[in-house]
C-alpha cells in the first residue's frame, strides 16, 4: 500500500554508478552534459559542476537507450510485465514524457535497441527473443507503419537508420547483416550479407552509401555501394606493442564504433580505440590515432571491454563506457592525439564502482562516506560535493568497511584478516591487522575506542587501546546486522536464524527474542525509546526487551535493509526490487508508507546522515544514491541543524620530512636553473648581438640599393606623367576643335535656315501683294463696267427691263466665278507655303537627328579609342612587368648571392670590432689603474713636498707639474673615449632595432619556405610508408603490381611550371596600376566637366536661337493681322456694291452669306493651318 503522509519524504540528489546491461548506455547532450543510467533512473550529468538531475518517468529495468539526432528526444526502453519505450523531451525543464509506446499491444516482452531517422519522426524499435521483429513507428502520431522479422537464430545487436534516406535500414547482430528498405509501407529486404561463422557487433553509418561494421572476429567491413569490402583488423597496425598482461589468446573484438567528420573512431580488443580517418578520394581509411584506457598491473581485472563510445557534438572530447561500468573521456585536441602518439583515457568524472557494494559507513565528523565492493575497490565519497575523495584497490576482495567517527581511519575486512588503515591525504595506508577471517560486518562504536566485527555466527569486541577482545557467541547462524547503541553499552544483532540478540558489552550478557521462521537481514535501534526494529523477507517488526511489539507486512516483497532518522520520525526500508519505503513512525492503525524508485538491484546498505539531512543508499548494481531528506512541501525539515565538520587530514613525520626535502630540493633546482637561464640568455643575446651586426650592415647596403631602384623608377613615373599629360592636352585640344567645327557647323546650319525662312516670308509677302493688286485691279474693273451697266441701264432702262435680269444673272455668275479663282488661287498659295513650312520642319528635325548620330559616334569613337589604347598600355606593361619580373629575378639571385658574401665579411668585420672594443676596455682599465697609481704617487709627492719644502728643488716642482698635465690629458682622453663609445653604443642599439624588424620579416619568410619543405617531407614520408606496406604483397605479384600503380598514380603527377614572382615586385606593380588608374578617373573627370560647360554653351545658343524664332512668329502675327483687316474692307467694298446694283431680296443675302462664310473658312483654315515654330 502506497499512500502519503506527513513524514518527511525524499527526493534524488545525485549517484554514483552506471548501468552496464543497457545498451547505448553513453550519451551527449551538449558539450557539457552527458546522460547515461544509474540504478534504476536515467540522469543528466553536467561535467564540470558535477550537478546531477534526474528524468522522472522510468519504472521498469531500462534495457536500452537511443538520442535524436537534434538531441531533443530521449527513448527509453523498459521491461517489466511487457516492453515499453518511452520518448522524453529534453528541451522541456522537466523532461515531460511525450509518447510511450506500449510492447502489450505487440506482445512484445522487451526492446533489446532503438534508433531515431535523421529528421526525428520515425522510430525503430528490436524486439527481443524469440520473435525478434523490427518495428517501424511514426512515434509522434503512435503509428506503427510497418513489421517485420529481421532474423530467426541469433542475436540483434543494432538497429539503425540512413542519414540521407529514412526508408533504408541497417540491421546488424550474431551472423547477420542486413539492409532493409521502406516501399509502399512495407519493410523488404534489400540486401543480405551471409556471415555464418561471423557476428556483427556494431556498425555505423559513414554516409548515404557507406557502412563501416566490426566483428567479433576483430574485422571491419565497409559496405560501399552495394560491395562488401574488408579493412582488416585494427590491432594488426598498432604502432606499439600491447602491454604485457594482456592475453595473446583472448579476441580483440571490435565492440563499439561510431562515425564523426573525419573518419570513424573503434574499439580494437580489450581498453583500446583506433582512430581512423579518410586519407584519399577513394575513401580509403587511415589509422592516426590509438588510445589505451591506463592498466593497473596490481588490479585483478587489468583490461576492460568497450561498451559504448560517443562523441562531443563539436568533436572536441570523446567518451567511453566499459563492460566494468567506468566511463573515461579524452580530449581530441590533446597534442598526443594531434602528433599521432599513443593517448590515454582519464576518468570521466572519478572512478566508480562495478560489481555489487557489499558495505558502506558513513563519518559522524565530516560528510564522508565508505564503500567497499566485491570489485576489490574501497571508496571515499564526500556526499556534500558529489565528488570522490579515495580509492583504493585491494588484491582480494572486501567484505565490510567501517568508518570511524574522526573520519582519519577506516576498518575493512577480508576474508583472512581485519585491516585499520590510515587514510592520508593522499593514499591510504595499512597501520594494524587483527587476526579475524571471514569479517562480514564491522562497525565503529560511536567515539571510535572499540569495534565490532562478525565472523559468520560470532561477533567479536576489540578495544583498539587496550587490545582486549570480547567474543559475544549466541547465534546458531550466519550473523546479518549488528549496531551500536548511543550510549556503546550495548549491541544489538540480527542473523539468518531469525533471531535479534541485546548485548551488554561490559558483561556480555545476551537477551534474545523468539526464534522466527524467516531470517533477518537488517537491525537499528530506535532513538530515545529503547526498542530495536528489525525486518526479514516479508515483514518489519518492532522488538522490545526480546517481545514483537508489532508487525507490519510487506505485501509480497522481500526487506533488505533498515534505517531511521535521528528524531525518530521516520523509517526508511530498502527492498529487494531496489525501491525505497518510508514508513511514519510510531505506526498507525493502516499499514502506509510511501515507495520511490532507486536502484535496479537489491538495495544491500542504507544510512541516514547527522543531522538527518541525506539517506545514502547502496545496491547490489554497484550505484550509491544520494536522496535529500524533507518536509512534504519539499523544504528542509525545521530540526536539521548547520553541521559544522573538520577539516584535518592525517599526515606522518616522515611525510613532512620528505616534503619539506623535496621542497627544498626543489628551490636549489630552481636557482640553478635560473642562473642556467641567465647564462643561456647571456650568451643568445651575445650571438644576437653579432648576428643583428651582421644583418645589419647587409640590410643597409640593400637599403641603399632599394633607395636607387626608388629614385629610377621615381625618374620613370615622372617620364610617364609627362607623356601622359602630353597626351592628355593633344586629346583636349583635338576635341576642343572637334567641338569648335560642330559648333560652327551647326551654326552656320542654323542661318543657312534662317535665311531661307526668311526668302520664303518675302516671297509670301510678295505673292500677297500680287494677290493684292489683282483684286484690286479686279475690282476697279468690276466698277467700271458697274459704272458702264448703269449707264446703259439707265439709257436703256425701258428697252431692256427683261434683259436686266439676264444680264444681273450672268453678273452675278461671273463673281461668283471670280470668287471661286480667287479662292482657288488663295487656297493654292496657303498649300504651297504649308508645305515649304513642312519640308523645312522635316528638314530640322532631320539636322537635329543627324547631330544626335554624330553625337553618339563621335562618343563612341572616343570610347573605343580609349580603350583600345588602354588595352595598347596595358600589354605594353604587361610586357614590360614580365621582362622587369624576370630581370628581378636574376638580380633578387645575384643580390642573395652577394648578401651572403658581404654577411660573412660583416661578421667578420663586426668580430674585429668586438676585438677592438676589447682592448679599448682593456687599455681603459690600465688606464684607470695608472691613473690611480699617479694619484696615489702625487699624494705622497704633496705630503713630502708639505714636510720639506725648503729642501725640494726646481727639478722636482717640474716633475709634479707634469705628471698633473699627464694625468689631465688621461682623463680628458678617458672622457672622449667614453663619449665615443656611448655614440657607438646608440648607434649599435639603432641598428639592432632595425636588424631586429627585417629579422622578423625573414624569419616569415624562412617559416614559409620551412612549411613547403616540410610538406614535401610528409609527401615524401607518406610514399615512404605506402612503399613499405606494399612489402606485404611481395609475394603475390598481382597485388603488388597493383599497389605500386595505384602509388604512381597517387603520388607521381605533372606539375605546371610556374614561375614564381617576389612579392615585392608584385606590390610595385599593383601600386603602378593603382595610380595610373586614379590619373585616368581624373581625367576622366576633367574631360567631364569640360564637356558639360560645352553642353551649357550649347543650350545658350538654343535660347538665343528660340528668342530670334519668338520674333519672327510676333512679326507675322502682326503681318495676317493687317492682311485680315484689308480683306475685311474689300469684303464690305464687295457688300455696298452688290447693295447699289441688286435689290434687296433673298437670293442676294444667301449668296453674300455663302460668299462671307467661305471667305470666313478659307481665312480660318490659313489661320488654324499655319505651322507652330517649336522654340525648344
Amino acid at each position: 500500500m502506497a499512500s502519503g503522509g506527513s513524514s518527511p519524504q525524499v527526493q534524488p540528489c545525485h549517484i554514483f554508478g552506471v548501468c552496464k546491461g543497457v545498451r547505448n548506455n553513453l550519451l551527449f547532450q551538449d558539450e557539457e552534459t552527458m546522460i547515461f543510467p544509474s540504478g534504476n533512473h536515467c540522469v543528466r550529468y553536467h561535467v564540470l559542476q558535477r550537478r546531477t538531475k534526474f528524468i522522472q518517468g522510468v519504472k521498469g529495468n531500462m534495457k536500452a537507450l537511443a538520442l535524436s539526432p537534434d538531441r531533443r528526444y530521449l527513448a527509453v526502453s523498459e521491461s517489466d510485465k511487457w516492453g515499453t519505450i518511452t520518448i522524453f523531451d529534453l528541451e522541456d525543464g522537466k523532461c515531460c514524457k511525450k509518447q510511450v509506446l506500449k510492447g502489450s499491444d505487440y506482445s512484445v516482452q522487451e526492446f533489446v535497441c532503438m534508433a531515431f531517422s535523421a529528421d526525428s519522426k520515425y522510430l525503430l524499435g528490436q524486439a527481443g527473443g524469440p520473435t525478434w521483429t523490427l518495428y517501424f513507428w511514426q512515434w509522434q502520431e503512435k503509428q506503427l507503419i510497418d513489421s517485420v522479422k529481421t532474423t530467426r537464430n541469433g542475436l540483434i545487436s543494432q538497429v539503425s537508420f540512413n542519414p540521407q534516406d529514412e526508408k533504408q535500414i541497417c540491421v546488424s547482430g550474431t551472423r547477420t547483416f542486413k539492409i532493409f528498405e521502406l516501399k509502399k509501407a512495407s519493410l523488404r529486404q534489400a540486401n543480405s550479407y551471409n556471415k555464418e561463422n561471423e557476428d556483427v557487433l556494431c556498425h555505423t553509418w559513414l554516409s548515404g552509401d557507406c557502412i563501416v561494421a566490426g566483428t567479433e572476429a576483430g574485422k571491419l567491413l565497409k559496405l560501399k555501394s552495394g560491395q562488401l569490402h574488408q579493412l582488416g583488423r585494427p590491432y594488426e597496425r598498432q604502432t606499439e606493442k600491447k602491454d604485457s598482461t594482456s592475453s595473446p589468446d583472448q579476441p580483440a573484438s571490435v565492440t563499439a564504433i561510431t562515425q564523426y567528420s573525419k573518419g570513424f573512431a573503434c574499439s580494437a580488443g580489450l581498453g583500446l580505440v583506433c582512430l581512423y580517418e579518410i586519407s584519399n578520394e577513394n575513401d580509403n581509411y587511415r589509422k592516426t590515432a590509438e588510445i589505451s584506457i591506463p592498466v593497473d598491473p596490481y588490479s585483478s581485472q587489468p583490461l576492460q571491454a568497450i561498451a559504448t563510445m560517443c562523441f562531443s557534438p563539436a568533436e572536441k572530447t570523446l567518451v567511453i563506457s566499459t563492460d566494468r561500468g567506468k566511463l573515461y573521456r579524452i580530449s581530441l585536441t590533446s597534442t598526443e592525439i594531434s602528433e599521432s602518439k599513443k593517448a590515454q583515457f582519464e576518468f570521466l568524472s572519478h572512478s566508480l564502482h562495478s560489481e555489487s557494494i557489499t558495505g558502506m559507513s558513513i563519518c559522524t565528523s565530516k560528510p564522508l562516506v565508505a564503500t567497499c565492493s566485491k570489485d576489490f575497490t574501497v571508496h571515499i565519497w564526500d556526499y556534500k560535493t558529489n565528488s570522490l575523495e579515495q580509492f583504493k584497490e585491494f588484491d582480494e576482495e572486501p567484505l565490510c568497511v567501517s568508518m570511524h567517527p574522526n573520519g582519519l581511519s577506516i576498518l575493512v575486512g577480508f576474508s583472512s584478516e581485519i585491516r585499520l588503515m590510515h587514510l592520508h591525504y593522499d593514499k591510504i595506508r595499512t597501520v594494524q591487522k587483527f587476526p579475524t577471517k571471514n569479517c562480514t560486518e564491522c562497525v565503529f562504536n560511536h567515539d571510535g575506542n572499540m569495534f565490532a566485527a562478525v565472523n559468520k555466527k560470532v561477533i567479536h569486541v576489540y578495544n583498539i587501546r587496550t587490545g582486549k577482545k570480547l567474543d559475544l557467541n549466541a547465534h546458531l547462524k550466519k550473523v546479518q546486522s549488528v549496531k551500536w547503541s548511543e550510549d556503546d553499552l550495548h549491541l544489538v544483532s540480527c542473523g539468518m536464524d531469525g533471531i535479534v540478540c541485546m548485548w551488554d558489552v561490559l558483561t556480555g550478557s545476551c537477551t534474545s527474542s523468539k526464534e522466527t521462521d524467516c531470517g533477518y537481514a537488517d537491525v537499528i535501534f530506535t532513538p530515545n525509546t529503547g526498542s530495536v526494529h528489525a525486518v526479514d523477507r516479508c515483514s518489519l517488526k518492532e522488538i522490545h526487551d526480546g517481545s514483537i511489539l508489532r508487525q507490519m507486512a510487506s505485501d509480497g516483497v522481500d526487506y533488505t535493509a533498515i534505517s531511521m532518522t535521528r528524531s525518530g520520525q521516520t523509517i526508511f526500508i530498502g527492498t529487494a526490487v531496489g525501491t525505497v519505503r518510508d514508513i511514519e513512525y510510531p505506526f498507525g492503525k493502516e499499514k502506509t508508507w510511501t515507495e520511490h524508485q532507486a536502484h535496479s538491484g537489491p538495495i544491500t546498505k542504507m544510512v541516514v546522515t547527522p543531522g538527518d539531512q541525506y539517506l545514502l543508499t547502496a545496491s547490489e548494481d554497484g550505484s550509491l544514491l544520494i536522496w535529500t531528506i524533507t518536509d512534504p512541501e519539499g523544504k528542509t525539515l525545521k530540526w536539521i541543524k548547520g553541521m559544522e565538520h573538520a577539516d584535518e587530514v592525517l599526515c606522518t613525520k616522515e611525510e613532512l620530512e620528505e616534503k619539506d626535502q623535496t621542497i627544498c630540493e626543489l628551490t636549489s633546482h630552481t636557482e640553478w636553473l635560473k642562473l642556467e637561464m641567465q647564462y643561456k640568455l647571456n650568451l643568445k643575446d651575445m650571438d644576437w648581438t653579432t648576428k643583428m651586426n651582421s644583418i645589419f650592415q647587409g640590410y643597409l647596403q640593400q637599403i641603399e640599393a632599394l633607395k636607387d631602384q626608388i629614385q629610377v623608377l621615381n625618374t620613370e613615373r615622372e617620364d610617364q606623367k609627362d607623356s601622359h599629360q602630353k597626351a592628355l592636352t593633344e586629346l583636349k585640344e583635338e576635341h576642343a576643335k572637334q567641338l569648335e567645327d560642330q559648333k560652327h557647323s551647326c551654326i552656320e546650319g542654323l542661318l543657312d535656315k534662317d535665311e531661307m525662312y526668311y526668302k520664303l516670308q518675302q516671297k509670301m509677302q510678295m505673292m500677297e501683294k500680287n494677290h493684292e493688286m489683282q483684286l484690286r485691279n479686279a475690282e476697279d474693273s468690276h466698277l467700271c463696267a458697274m459704272e458702264n451697266m448703269k449707264q446703259a441701264y439707265e439709257a436703256k432702262l425701258q428697252e431692256l427691263r427683261a434683259e436686266l435680269e439676264q444680264e444681273v444673272k450672268n453678273s452675278e455668275k461671273k463673281q461668283v466665278r471670280i470668287k471661286e479663282v480667287a479662292e482657288s488661287e488663295v487656297m493654292e498659295l496657303c498649300r504651297n507655303y504649308e508645305h515649304d513650312l513642312q519640308l523645312e520642319k522635316d528638314g530640322r528635325v532631320k539636322a537635329e537627328l543627324e547631330l544626335k548620330l554624330m553625337e553618339k559616334n563621335i562618343s563612341r569613337y572616343l570610347k573605343m579609342k580609349r580603350l583600345i589604347e588602354d588595352q595598347e598600355d596595358t600589354i605594353r606593361q604587361l610586357k614590360e612587368n614580365v621582362q622587369k619580373l624576370k630581370d628581378q629575378l636574376d638580380d633578387a639571385t645575384e643580390r642573395i648571392e652577394a648578401l651572403n658574401k658581404k654577411k660573412e665579411e660583416k661578421n667578420k668585420t663586426i668580430d674585429e670590432q668586438l676585438c677592438f672594443i676589447e682592448e679599448l676596455q682593456h687599455t681603459v682599465q690600465n688606464e684607470d689603474m695608472s691613473l690611480e697609481d699617479k694619484q696615489e704617487e702625487l699624494v705622497q709627492k704633496i705630503f713630502l713636498h708639505k714636510k720639506g719644502e725648503e729642501k725640494k728643488s726646481y727639478k722636482e716642482r717640474s716633475k709634479i707639474n707634469r705628471l698633473e698635465k699627464e694625468i689631465q690629458e688621461k682623463k680628458e682622453m678617458l672622457d672622449e673615449a667614453a663619449a665615443e663609445l656611448a655614440l657607438n653604443n646608440r648607434k649599435n642599439e639603432d641598428i639592432i632595432y632595425d636588424l631586429k624588424e627585417k629579422l622578423k620579416s625573414n624569419n616569415t619568410e624562412l617559416f614559409t619556405e620551412r612549411q613547403r619543405v616540410r610538406n614535401i617531407n610528409m609527401v615524401v614520408q607518406k610514399m615512404k610508408d605506402d612503399i613499405r606496406s606494399c612489402a606485404r604483397f611481395i609475394q603475390e605479384p598481382m597485388r603488388l603490381k597493383q599497389n605500386f600503380i595505384e602509388l604512381h598514380t597517387r603520388h607521381i603527377h605533372t606539375q605546371d611550371g610556374t614561375i614564381g614572382v617576389d612579392a615585392e615586385v608584385t606590390e610595385e606593380e599593383t601600386r603602378y596600376l593603382k595610380d595610373f588608374h586614379t590619373i585616368l578617373a581624373q581625367e576622366k573627370t576633367m574631360h567631364a566637366r569640360d564637356m558639360k560647360l560645352e553642353k551649357d554653351r550649347y543650350s545658350k545658343l538654343l535660347k538665343e536661337r528660340g528668342f530670334l524664332i519668338n520674333q519672327l512668329y510676333d512679326q507675322k502675327l502682326k503681318h495676317e493681322q493687317l492682311l485680315n483687316s484689308l480683306k475685311r474692307k474689300n469684303v464690305q467694298c464687295d457688300d455696298t456694291a452688290a447693295s447699289s446694283v441688286i435689290p434687296l431680296g433673298e437670293s442676294g443675302l444667301q449668296s453674300s452669306a455663302n460668299l462671307d462664310t467661305r471667305r470666313g473658312q478659307v481665312f480660318a483654315s490659313d489661320r488654324v493651318r499655319f505651322p507652330s515654330i517649336n522654340t525648344t
